[in-house]
């Protein structure tokens, strides 16, 4: 599972349009790219991350996002992030 703010940008400028306008980036499309909206499960499984593992709320949508789809892994920059939360957590940067 990988955040799609790590991805790519939800938002670029668009130097064509007028400068400094924003236009959404494209989906990337694929087997391997899923969309999964926050409904009412993901939010109530989140919270209770939330709580059990002390994580910041994007964080712990993250995690229950991950667990909820069965990722094989969750990639982040998160040093802090915690180990041992379900899901092999891979860091971005090597670690």
């Amino acid at each position: 599972m990988l955040p799609w703010a790590a991805i790519c940008p939800g938002f670029t400028c668009s130097k064509r349009r007028r400068p400094g306008a924003l236009t959404r980036a494209p989906l990337p499309a694929g087997p391997r790219f899923t969309l999964r909206a926050l409904d009412a499960d993901l939010a109530v499984l989140a919270a209770r991350l939330r709580i059990e593992h002390r994580l910041r709320l994007p964080d712990a949508i993250q995690l229950a996002t991950a667990l909820s789809e069965c990722c094989d892994a969750l990639v982040t920059h998160d040093r802090d992030f915690p180990a041992g939360a379900g899901v092999p957590i891979h860091r971005g940067d090597g670690a």
